[in-house]
Formats: C-alpha cells, sequence, structure tokens
C-alpha cells in the first residue's frame, strides 16, 4: 500500500523521573518492620513524583511540528500515544517498516527491524511501542490447537457434597480412546481458607480490587451470584467495570466466552469478601500489556489490587515492554 496515506500508531514512554528510587520506596511500605508500612503514597503524590513533564513537552513539541496527530496523553505525560503515516515514521525513526505475518495466528502488523530516534529527543524517550516490538497473539494461537472440551456436569454434581469442607475432588479425563489424558482437580474457596489459614475471608469496604480481563472474555453476574450462593458467601455482585464486557448470558453460546473472567471475579471475591470488586477489560492486541499499563497510568483512582491472571512468555516480551510494565506496577 501507500506508505504516504497508511496510518500507524506510536505510543511514547517518556524517561520518568525517580525510577531508581521506586523499588525501595516499594519494599519500605509492603515491609511490616518498617516504620513506613502501609503508608502507601496518593495517586496525585506517586504521578508527581516520577513526572517528567520537560521531557513530555519536548516529545510533544518535536512530534508536532512534524505534523503528527497526538492521540493522547496519560494524566502525569508518561506516555505519549500518536499516529502518522507510515512514511513519516520511516523518516523520524530512520528506518523501514514491513508487513510481518503470523502463520498461526493470521495476523499480519507493520514492524520495523530496528529504529534510532531523532538526538535531541533520545534523552527524553524511554522506549517506543508499536515500530520494533512484538507480541504473540496467544488468544488466536490457543484456538488453532484442538483441545479436548472438559464435561463440567460431574464438577457441578459434586459441589454440594464436597466444597463446603473443603476437600479437593479430581477426576480423570480420558482422551477419545479411552487412555488417561489429564487429571483435573477443583479447588472450592473453603479449601483455600483451610490451606491459607483465612479464618475469616473478609475486607474492608473503603478498599477495591479489580480483575484485569482480555482476548474477548466477558463477566457474567449470574455466574457470580449462583457462585456465591451455592458456597454460602457474601451475596455482592462486582462494584463496576472500567472498559465494559459484563453480560448476562455470556456463556451461553460458549464457556470460553467467561470462564477466565467469571473465575478470577469468584475467587477474588470469595477471599476478600466484602471489598468492591471491579471488572478491567482491555482489548486484545499485539500490546496487551503495554496498553494496560497505558489505561492504568491514566486512571485517577486505580484500585488498590489488581489480579492478573494472563501471561505472555518472555521470550517474545521486549525489554523495554517488560521495564515499562514493571514501572507501572511498582507505582501502583
Amino acid at each position: 500500500k501507500d506508505k504516504q496515506k497508511m496510518m500507524h500508531p506510536v505510543t511514547f514512554a517518556v524517561k520518568q523521573r525517580n525510577v531508581d528510587k521506586l523499588h525501595d520506596l516499594l519494599m519500605d511500605v509492603s515491609d511490616p518492620s518498617s516504620p513506613n508500612y502501609g503508608k502507601h503514597w496518593s495517586r496525585e503524590r506517586v504521578g508527581k513524583f516520577t513526572a517528567n513533564k520537560v521531557a513530555t513537552k519536548t516529545v510533544k513539541g518535536a512530534l508536532e511540528a512534524l505534523g503528527v496527530q497526538i492521540d493522547s496523553t496519560t494524566r502525569y505525560g508518561e506516555y505519549i500515544k500518536a499516529t502518522a503515516p507510515i512514511a513519516l515514521w520511516e523518516s523520524f525513526f530512520n528506518t523501514q517498516f514491513h508487513v510481518f505475518h503470523d502463520e498461526l495466528s493470521g495476523q499480519r502488523v507493520m514492524r520495523a527491524l530496528e529504529y534510532s530516534l531523532p538526538a535531541p529527543l533520545a534523552a527524553h524517550v524511554h522506549s517506543v511501542f508499536g515500530v520494533a516490538d512484538y507480541a504473540v497473539d496467544l488468544h488466536a494461537r490457543a484456538s488453532a490447537k484442538n483441545k479436548k472440551p472438559l464435561d463440567a456436569s460431574p464438577l457441578h454434581a459434586h459441589a454440594d457434597a464436597v466444597g463446603n469442607n473443603g476437600d479437593p475432588w479430581c477426576q480423570q479425563i480420558l482422551d477419545t480412546q479411552g487412555q488417561p489424558y489429564y487429571d483435573v482437580c477443583v479447588v472450592y474457596p473453603q479449601l483455600l481458607y483451610k490451606v491459607y489459614n483465612s479464618s475469616s475471608p473478609y475486607g474492608s469496604a473503603p478498599a477495591s480490587q479489580a480483575i484485569f480481563g482480555s482476548l474477548g472474555q466477558s463477566f457474567e453476574p449470574q455466574d457470580l451470584a449462583g457462585f456465591q450462593a451455592a458456597f454460602g458467601l457474601l451475596e455482592q455482585p462486582i462494584a463496576g467495570a472500567y472498559n465494559g464486557h459484563v453480560f448476562y448470558n455470556a456463556c451461553v453460546a460458549s464457556t470460553g466466552n467467561c470462564d477466565e473472567a467469571s473465575l478470577d471475579v469468584q475467587y477474588i471475591t470469595s477471599m476478600a469478601q466484602g471489598v468492591p470488586t471491579y471488572y478491567d477489560y482491555c482489548a486484545e492486541s499485539s500490546t496487551l500489556f503495554t496498553d494496560w499499563v497505558y489505561s492504568v497510568a491514566d486512571m485517577a483512582a486505580p484500585a488498590d489490587v489488581f489480579s492478573i491472571s494472563y501471561l505472555a512468555p518472555e521470550t517474545f516480551q521486549s525489554a523495554s515492554s517488560m521495564a515499562s510494565f514493571n514501572t507501572e506496577a511498582m507505582k501502583l
């Protein structure tokens, strides 16, 4: 296609201040023996501590001077999203973009093999996403494999019998030839209470927690209600959703639409009953985790706890994207 017309989004991660001090500060408020234990900073204080107004202004100024469209900037200037024609980015980064094709997922993505920043910006930019970074589409890869579905009916049948005394129940799954395939062992909330000595699995109402969701997963409210009723838990619907994907009957067409999302919400609310819980959906993309970091960095009042059960092999992640993720996690 015409590189003068093909628009491409790029995210600039600005060099933040005091990142070298974040780890020690985090350990200090997390150490029960420290006098600062539990004295967490406000989101505003953390934001101002790491904000680099000069760097943010310099990067935005350089992009605007070239006619690049600034799409958005996070609340404290940590990340700048911009869009421009491929041809302009090739000149800006002194590189060449190519179309890369993932044969398993079928995805095509525009990326370069390497890039360099204009000298005046090098001192102000930590990393750039959308140019030479790659991420594996785990959802498409998982869907491309043949999976033997689990018949969940025996699990439900045994829930009342073993769920409330905390004993696990296991079922051996056989393959199509009737040979042992794998074992599934079911863990109920009461078993977790026993293992972790949680005699009072209740939290504080002023606190908040959130579950990370993606890959097209939708959370099903009535499934949570049924789970809480089955195990005698506090009846507690979610407090809200940051980016939608909360649907009644989400599991009707396929449990693959909601199993991860529902499982995560069910167990975090069972371990911290009474704590307002949110479902935080981040749309699937080749830069899923950096997209999530960007969205949380822009929140005025993020949840106190975020639970993420999704994974990505570090082999396929750039060092810069993992560093950005770690920085934002420490700030949270």
